[in-house]
């Protein structure tokens, strides 16, 4: 929600079809904005503990 805000709290448009546009073209903004901030995760390795199978790696 303070996402939004930061794009002002009302519709510019009067225009039903402009509004439509200016929610669409609002959401797409904080939809790149999320992607952006979300971190990859990615496993670099696994790490084996003794002479047994990892608990890490599947069977």
């Amino acid at each position: 929600m303070r996402c939004l805000k930061a794009f002002g709290e009302r519709i510019a448009a009067r225009d039903p079809d402009r509004q439509t546009a200016e929610i669409h073209i609002r959401v797409a903004l904080m939809n790149r904005f999320n992607a952006l901030a979300t971190a990859e995760v990615v496993r670099v390795a696994s790490h084996q503990r003794g002479k047994g199978k990892s608990h890490l790696t599947p069977d």
